[in-house]
């Protein structure tokens, strides 16, 4: 793998960063030892106070481009950002706490090229914390897929953006990452919905990479779901989804939330599932789960038992079973 600078970079890696100089080496040595070496990388530091700046400029390698950048705690203009200078006809995304597998970037490559109907493609990651790998992100259950997914996507956001390859001429048509402040944490999820209504997308069945979970990323159900009302609230406006579908797509992502911080946050937990029983149908089985849930959530002791029995997983797959099933679409 050479090491001299692309004139012409095929792909465009983008990693933005703040104050992550304790893990940001780590992210940089996975890029740069990936198996395809026609790449470039862009990393976008929002001024970081630590030392990060003194950690990117200790690799010597001429792929790497360092920009400072401002970006207000919206992380999508820092993204769109690096994208206004990305010269690739492939586009990948890392976040700085992050890490690729060494040929993340050459097999997806070879899926795009063998399938040029498909826009984007993206895989499962390893969750990490404290340098333990300890579960998959990406459920088994719904991986792989190819096809149209935009309702499937709509109640499960199931791609990783550091997992995502797409195509730049994609972007372009679709538009970038929406900046809008109400939206962080979901940004990204907006893009990739936009991007399923009009194309294809493949997640593999193979891990790419690791999502590291440490305390700066780890938010409770409370302060995720509004970036995703937000999302769903857009699309509704441009009447690419009824009401009726917003409540669904509300009542899983509520649930799946409130399940996540049952046992550690068990008041955001009773709030989620009161959403679920305020946007769900009373009938369904996702309400009966929500209010089995919301009992459980005033015994946080009782909840930290079953999730260590494992009977979330249980949870997971009915909840799973979507009431009707939505596949992707060929």
């Amino acid at each position: 793998m050479t090491s001299d600078k692309p004139q012409h970079p095929r792909v465009s890696a983008i990693m933005p960063t703040y104050n992550h100089a304790a893990f940001i080496g780590e992210a940089i040595r996975s890029v740069l030892s990936q198996t395809y070496g026609n790449f470039e990388l862009i990393i976008v530091d929002n001024y970081s106070e630590d030392d990060t700046e003194s950690i990117v400029r200790g690799f010597d390698d001429p792929r790497i481009e360092y920009l400072k950048f401002s970006n207000n705690g919206v992380i999508a203009a820092s993204r769109n950002a690096a994208l206004k200078t990305a010269r690739g006809e492939f586009i990948a995304f890392i976040d700085s706490d992050d890490t690729w597998t060494a040929d993340k970037i050459e097999t997806q490559l070879k899926h795009l090229e063998a399938n040029p109907n498909v826009a984007l493609v993206c895989g499962s990651m390893v969750t990490r914390r404290n340098n333990e790998s300890f579960d998959t992100a990406v459920e088994p259950s719904i991986t792989p897929l190819a096809g149209f997914c935009y309702n499937l996507l709509l109640d499960r956001s199931f791609i990783f953006c550091s997992s995502v390859m797409v195509r730049r001429e994609v972007l372009d048509s679709v538009g970038l990452f929406d900046e809008d402040p109400r939206m962080v944490s979901s940004e990204d999820w907006d893009l990739w919905l936009r991007i399923a209504r009009e194309h294809r997308l493949t997640l593999l069945g193979q891990q790419l990479g690791s999502y590291r979970v440490h305390a700066s990323n780890v938010s409770t159900g409370c302060g995720k779901i509004r970036p995703i009302e937000c999302v769903l609230r857009k699309h509704l406006a441009k009447r690419w989804i009824s009401a009726a579908r917003l409540n669904r797509s509300m009542a899983y992502f509520s649930f799946g939330l409130g399940w996540l911080c049952i046992d550690q946050a068990p008041r955001d937990a009773r709030r989620m599932f009161k959403d679920v029983l305020t946007f769900a149908d009373s009938s369904s089985k996702i309400s009966a789960l929500a209010l089995l849930g919301l009992i459980l959530s005033f015994f946080p002791p009782a909840c930290r038992f079953i999730k260590h029995k494992s009977v979330d997983r249980l949870v997971k797959r009915m909840v799973n079973l979507h009431e009707p099933a939505d596949d992707c679409e060929e």
